[in-house]
């Protein structure tokens, strides 16, 4: 008997391109618009995994960190880790006014009065002078 030949191995796989930081950046809040409209459908399951995979392409996205956040109030358990994550969104973009919204809702939602009232004392001041502000959200 004739031995079969040894298999050519197989080449190995490009490596994707380093996305650079604008890229990236672009991706993750495009990721959490994806999310937010998947959940809009019903869609949560998917929604979560654009939300996480926003955070791999960019760590650093308060939008991403706060859908997250959202998203695990909405789902009522695990508020603790809502936290974590609207806390790291308004660490990230102090200016996201929606985001201390919502982490004064999540305080107030256990009894924390005196963290919520520090969050909408922090929403009061950034509107400043132009209250309407506020509204936006």
């Amino acid at each position: 008997g004739q031995q079969e030949p040894e298999p050519e191995p197989e080449p190995e796989p490009e490596p994707e391109p380093e996305l650079s930081v604008g890229t990236r950046k672009v991706m993750a809040e495009t990721m959490c618009l994806r999310g937010n409209a998947r959940a809009e459908l019903g869609r949560n399951g998917d929604a979560a995994k654009d939300y996480y995979g926003a955070v791999d392409y960019d760590p650093e996205c308060a939008l991403a960190h706060h859908c997250i956040g959202t998203m695990l109030v909405a789902e009522g358990h695990n508020l603790g880790e809502a936290i974590r994550e609207l806390d790291l969104a308004v660490q990230l973009q102090p200016q996201m006014m929606v985001a201390h919204l919502q982490l004064a809702a999540v305080h107030t939602q256990l009894e924390e009065h005196e963290l919520a009232a520090a969050c909408l004392t922090t929403c009061i001041e950034q509107a400043g002078d132009d209250p309407r502000r506020l509204w936006a959200f």
